[in-house]
């Protein structure tokens, strides 16, 4: 999660075609690649913000992405929260 990884890389690995690849993946997990990877990187940008004291776009660039705005902004969808209110909920609680 934590590198640009796609699709293209896993089905040349796996030799197997991207409709299959596709099919199958999403029929398992529910998701895309594309939404399961994002979902992960999310999940573990959570994580690292409620348990360090690194910036939002060191979190950003650890998960996997290179654009903190665009970080965000998938943050927020996943999440109906920002990468900061979750800050903000960390210390009102400590």
């Amino acid at each position: 999660y934590h590198r640009n990884i796609t699709s293209e890389e896993i089905i040349n690995i796996c030799h197997i075609n991207y409709s299959y690849f596709a099919r199958q993946f999403k029929y398992i997990t529910g998701k895309t690649f594309r939404d399961y990877l994002n979902f992960i990187r999310i999940t573990k940008a959570e994580q690292l913000l409620l348990t360090t004291s690194k910036s939002i776009t060191e979190i950003a660039l650890i998960t996997g992405y290179s654009d903190t705005s665009y970080f965000i902004k998938q943050f927020k969808r996943h999440k109906e929260i920002s990468p900061n209110q979750i800050r903000k909920m960390r210390s009102k609680e400590a």
